[in-house]
């Protein structure tokens, strides 16, 4: 009779404090460790080592939905730029015909018509000299036009004014470009910047060039404000403008390729680009180059 009692007595013992043993990461794991933290002293060992064990498993599933998550964002992100080069290519060509047709059409019509003024000229300089010097003046307004046309398609192409005069007047010059097309602008930029490479301050360059544009389409007839900044050795370009702002993660996932396209760029130059904008509030963009 003692025996059984005995007995008894341990089986008890036994239900009251579990032994744990291979509990694995899932609900069912984690609702048995806490039950049996109902059971076990606070000091004892086995209470330590479920603890540990809860710990695991809570950090297991933090990681593992790290992971899902930053795939989703990968995958996002990868279909983002299929769409990016698909639209890239496509607007390549669309350039590449209008260029085409602007150099046929619009240059091609032009030095036709300067070359038969010419002709004139010379056979009139000896019978008729001043309508010859009429018309070498002709000439020569229509060869700045030309020359100024022929400029622009080339800044098109290339921001040459980068390597030329450098960053703050390529800036400069699209603040510039943008207040002549009867817009708003103030643009303040240091007198020297840090050297960067080339390909940092294309970026830039497009950055802006990019904002203004959007600036133009959905916030025209704002005041725009683009500013550049310099300290211990780095940079930060911001646009802004007061128009009427958007809903920035609808936009995104909407496939803005022109978001997009400004975030690849800042990518590409080891830059971080922020937009900030809301409905009704105006809409900044800022990019940020380490020293």
């Amino acid at each position: 009779m003692a025996t059984r009692k005995r007995v008894a007595k341990k089986t008890e013992q036994s239900t009251e404090s579990p032994t744990v043993v291979g509990i694995g990461a899932s609900a069912g794991g984690l609702a048995a460790l806490k039950r049996f933290f109902q059971h076990v002293p606070a000091d004892s060992g086995e209470r330590m080592r479920a603890e540990q064990l809860l710990a695991l498993e809570v950090e297991r599933g933090r990681l593992e939905e790290e992971v899902h998550n930053r795939t989703n964002e990968l995958a996002q992100t990868r279909d983002a730029l299929r769409a990016l080069t698909g639209h890239l290519m496509t607007a390549q060509e669309q350039e590449r015909r209008r260029l085409a047709r602007e150099l046929h059409d619009d240059f091609g019509q032009r030095m036709a018509l300067l070359s038969l003024n010419a002709d004139r000229a010379l056979k009139q300089i000896h019978t008729n000299p001043r309508e010859s010097e009429d018309l070498l003046r002709s000439i020569g307004e229509d060869l700045s036009i030309v020359n100024q046309g022929l400029r622009e398609v080339s800044h098109r192409l290339h921001p040459s004014v980068i390597e030329d005069l450098g960053l703050i007047a390529a800036i400069q010059s699209l603040a510039q470009s943008y207040r002549e097309n009867g817009n708003e602008v103030t643009c303040w930029v240091p007198e020297q910047i840090p050297q960067i490479p080339l390909d940092t301050a294309t970026a830039l360059y497009r950055i802006t060039q990019e904002a203004l544009r959007n600036a133009q389409k959905h916030a025209a007839g704002a005041p725009v404000h683009v500013s550049l900044t310099t300290q211990d050795g780095s940079m930060r370009l911001t646009i802004r403008d007061a128009g009427r702002g958007f809903d920035v993660a609808q936009a995104a996932n909407g496939g803005g390729l022109g978001l997009l396209s400004m975030k690849e760029r800042a990518r590409l130059a080891n830059a971080k680009l922020l937009v900030k904008s809301r409905p009704e509030e105006g809409t900044e963009i800022s990019v940020s180059v380490p020293g």
